[in-house]
């Protein structure tokens, strides 16, 4: 799975975390954006 730098910069804006947070997430989403910044926004 490939994760580019703007969906990383775009999660890491919208949750208010840094970029290595913000990748965290999305690997962890497997790549899904908007399941990224939810769970990193502590939403069920």
């Amino acid at each position: 799975m490939t994760i580019s730098d703007d969906d990383v910069r775009l999660v890491a804006e919208q949750a208010g975390v840094d970029l290595e947070t913000a990748r965290r997430a999305l690997e962890e989403a497997k790549g899904d954006i908007a399941e990224a910044i939810l769970r990193l926004r502590g939403s069920p």
